[in-house]
């Protein structure tokens, strides 16, 4: 592929969640296949191996370990 899009977002939630659900949805409007890769990363911590999102029926669950500190509060 010739072109990339890379985004990031981040969302600051109210207590930690034990885990995060996460589905690719895209309407086919273009000749061009999406091919999208989620990371996943906790302030302080390296990021998760990449995950290779691909249709709708492909759901990922990241679970998170809050017992380990991060760099940032270590």
């Amino acid at each position: 592929m010739a072109t990339s899009i890379v985004y990031r977002l981040e969302y600051p939630l109210a207590k930690p969640p034990a885990q995060l659900t996460f589905q690719e949805h895209s309407e086919d409007m273009s000749a061009m296949p999406a091919i999208m890769y989620l990371v996943a990363a906790r302030e302080g911590l390296p990021a998760e191996p990449a995950v290779r999102l691909t249709s709708d029926e492909n759901i990922e669950t990241i679970k998170f370990d809050w017992k380990q500190p991060s760099q940032a509060s270590a």
